[in-house]
């Protein structure tokens, strides 16, 4: 079986590093190209041992890890760590396949186009695993462990935002064009006071991320997340920029059965939406850099709106 040529190296050298330097101990008899995402490469491995899947990324398989264990330690369905590791310049993390039946299981964006769930039963699904994986509290804010970037371990959220706008501002203003203006009020986000409290945050919990174990009723398993340390707010406010950018309609969360299903685990009060829309404010930014890589037209200038909605509402 050829192994894809995305990792910018030659087949043979492909070869040479994951048979080689990674199975050292084992036969591998069969391995398949199964990526999907934006920032790794993900094969399925056949050993003489038995079938595992091994990604490949720039940073951040520790920081992966860790939380993997903590969560599952709260009861959320997350994928199961084998080992991590390093190869040259790449980072990688090997995972047990994730089966539906016999089968590997397809995420949930398959299950969303062929009418078998609804993208309200996988929301509600997904807020009642967050709110396992936000009791995971910890210390600090930003990056942490073996992740690199602007905003690594900082002392408070209004640190790593002035750290991330300060590093990230040409991009900002380049590749996503925002203009002057905006970007000065951007800046007021690391003005502001916020809580105190911090958690392990999943960063990235689309449904593509929810691989599908049983459909009625729905039970999966989340992969490939992007921690951070932050107010579980961070991970609650890309759902809610994603409705409304999606609908064009504001969400009452207090009624919005999505987020009361989040209430209900996380044992939440009522929602602070100034609050919120710091937040929002802020993880709305890379959203629009996710729509603008995937060439998702609509959702990029429906999230572009939103800013200036959103920032109208800073003081």
């Amino acid at each position: 079986m050829t192994i894809s040529n995305n990792l910018g190296i030659k087949e043979e050298e492909s070869r040479l590093f994951i048979y080689n330097d990674i199975y050292k101990e084992t036969q591998v008899l069969e391995t398949h190209n199964i990526s999907t995402g934006l920032f790794s490469e993900v094969y399925l491995i056949t050993t003489d041992k038995g079938t595992e899947v091994i990604r490949f990324q720039a940073d951040g398989v520790i920081a992966e890890a860790t939380v993997l264990d903590l969560w599952r330690g709260k009861g959320a369905p997350v994928a199961e760590t084998i080992a991590v590791g390093k190869l040259d310049d790449r980072a990688y993390i090997r995972l047990n396949p994730v089966l539906h039946g016999n089968d590997l299981a397809l995420p949930a964006t398959h299950y969303l186009r062929s009418g078998e769930l609804s993208r309200e039963t996988i929301q509600i699904y997904t807020l009642e695993q967050l709110a396992k994986m936000h009791q995971c509290v910890t210390t600090g804010f930003g990056l942490f462990s073996d992740q690199t970037g602007p905003g690594y371990e900082c002392n408070t959220w209004s640190e790593y935002v002035a750290q991330y706008l300060q590093s990230r501002g040409s991009f900002l203003t380049g590749e996503l064009g925002i203009d002057d203006s905006t970007l000065e009020k951007l800046n007021i986000l690391a003005t502001k006071n916020y809580p105190t409290e911090s958690v392990f945050c999943n960063g990235d919990y689309s449904a593509n991320n929810l691989l599908v174990t049983q459909i009625k009723p729905l039970s999966g398993v989340f992969i490939d997340p992007r921690p951070i340390k932050s107010h579980p707010y961070y991970d609650l406010s890309m759902l809610v920029n994603g409705i409304e950018a999606a609908t064009g309609q504001q969400l009452d969360l207090e009624s919005d059965p999505r987020f009361k299903a989040y209430s209900v685990g996380a044992n939440h009060g009522k929602y602070d939406m100034e609050l919120m829309n710091l937040y929002r404010t802020f993880t709305i930014l890379e959203q629009l850099n996710i729509s603008r890589i995937r060439g998702a037209e609509t959702m990029y200038y429906s999230y572009e709106k939103l800013l200036k909605e959103l920032l109208e509402s800073l003081h």
